[in-house]
């Protein structure tokens, strides 16, 4: 039921699966009967969500005509980062970031910011750039970065905090400036 509704979804998560099941019995039994059910060969682990050993995400029209929206409309944005809400779909929200989350963990697409989103290459790209200009100059600042992928002030600063994040860059001093991590 739970893959008929959820088409676009590694699984259920086990929390979820523990407490719609079997909210009464402790958690180490719980793990002991998802452990027997996987080594049957019933269900399927993926980080933390569980399935039907034989599930797999369905990779239909939907799901292609939404990852044609994202990816195109990245592509075109390049580093003039384009929030999600911004972006128009014929399909459900709960589908699209279902949708999103699997070409994230694909690869495909990388999240910025919980708005923010692009793709992965673009991101790589802006990582070896900033570490290369960090071998030179031990300091980078936004307006470097904005000059560097020719974008806006608005889409620089979440370059820098995602180059944060990945721990390329750590923030010192001044709210505009990084040096690497």
């Amino acid at each position: 039921t739970f893959h008929k509704e959820n088409p676009y979804k590694f699984g259920m998560g086990k929390s979820l699966l523990k407490t719609k099941l079997y909210p009464q019995i402790k958690q180490n039994v719980f793990d002991q009967i998802i452990y027997k059910f996987i080594c049957e060969n019933e269900i399927k682990k993926y980080k933390e969500y569980l399935s039907l050993s034989n599930f797999e995400i369905n990779e239909d029209n939907t799901f292609q005509s939404v990852k044609k929206v994202l990816t195109n409309t990245y592509k075109k944005a390049m580093y003039d980062f384009v929030r999600l809400s911004e972006i128009n779909f014929v399909q459900e929200e709960n589908t699209v970031r279902d949708i999103l989350n699997v070409l994230i963990d694909k690869e495909i697409i990388v999240k910025i910011n919980d708005e923010m989103y692009t793709l992965t290459s673009y991101m790589e790209t802006a990582k070896e750039k900033i570490k290369e200009h960090l071998k030179e100059d031990p300091l980078i600042t936004i307006a470097q970065v904005r000059d560097m992928f020719e974008t806006s002030r608005k889409s620089a600063k979440p370059i820098l905090e995602y180059m944060d994040s990945i721990k390329v860059t750590k923030k010192v001093g001044a709210e505009s400036e990084r040096v690497a991590y």
